[in-house]
């Protein structure tokens, strides 16, 4: 062989084994779980609580909700913080909202701030009768594959493809990279 045929080779292996990296990078589950994390469109949750019938509690919850939205477009524009802190306003006025605990979830996941992130979404994924709690389940799966808690990961994505969840395409994705 000569020089330049060794060359090409090693030129061509090298290349080979960046793209077998490039693959791996790309479908490993820490990499999807990160881009899930960070692809969540917190405006799939809007006006998905409990109707009132009340007329008072119906102007309320309306209230509510045109907050909430307008929250919701500052989180859009990237100012996750400033949403934080009108998310917290809006859960002193009703501590239970579920939908807010796990919205402050999310974007706590998406800061990195992994214990508070843990703390809101347990309380949503822990009071089954709300219609988030497979939302936090994901979420809560998705925290756990930051931290590599496989024994955790598998059965809250389970739950989720079993519950046919908003999140169960993904989930069953998921699970099959385990």
């Amino acid at each position: 062989m000569t020089k330049t045929t060794l060359i090409i080779i090693s030129i061509f292996i090298i290349l080979l084994m960046g793209s077998s990296y490039a693959y791996w990078n790309a479908s490993s589950i820490s990499n999807k779980a990160y881009h899930y994390i960070h692809q969540v469109d917190l405006s799939l949750y809007t006006h998905r609580g409990v109707v009132s019938t009340l007329e008072k509690e119906v102007e309320e919850q309306r209230s509510v909700n045109e907050q909430i939205a307008a929250i919701d477009q500052m989180f859009a524009a990237g100012d996750e913080l400033s949403a934080l802190a009108e998310y917290q306003e809006l859960l002193k006025q009703d501590p239970s909202n579920m939908e807010l605990l796990l919205r402050m979830g999310i974007i706590y996941l998406q800061k990195e701030e992994y214990s508070l992130a843990q703390e809101h979404l347990s309380t949503v994924y822990g009071f089954k009768a709300s219609i988030f709690s497979m939302d936090a389940a994901w979420f809560l799966a998705l925290l756990n594959v930051k931290y590599e808690q496989w024994d955790n990961v598998k059965p809250l994505l389970q739950e989720i493809v079993d519950s046919r969840g908003n999140y169960h395409l993904q989930a069953k994705e998921l699970l099959n990279c385990l």
